[in-house]
């Protein structure tokens, strides 16, 4: 399952960025139906990312961690999963210090 595929990934990358070393943290999910699309907003308030890089974190190869053991490929998974499957966007927002922020939207499907 997709849905699956992204949450555990975003589980993942906050567990290797967000809170790395000895800091306890939160996550949150919220879920809603805005429109015609479903509206998956993720925020921790974890490290963060600095300004400059929130706009390459989904870009393959990129990692805040480079030469400490995380392949860059985290976020640009749940990319690819969002846009090419869910057919779906992302949108980033974080400050260093401040979490993050990713509000992910895609179609509202009914079976």
């Amino acid at each position: 399952m997709v849905l699956a595929q992204i949450l555990g990934q975003l589980f993942e990358n906050a567990a290797q960025h967000a809170f790395s070393g000895p800091q306890a943290g939160c996550l949150q999910l919220s879920w809603a139906q805005v429109g015609d699309e479903i509206e998956l907003v993720y925020q921790d308030d974890g490290h963060g990312v600095a300004a400059k890089q929130v706009k390459r974190i989904f870009d393959p190869f990129f990692t805040s961690k480079f030469g400490q053991g995380t392949n860059g490929l985290g976020l640009t998974r749940v990319y690819q999963l969002v846009t090419q499957q869910l057919h779906g966007s992302l949108h980033a927002e974080s400050d260093l210090g401040h979490g993050l922020r990713l509000t992910i939207r895609w179609p509202w499907r009914q079976a």
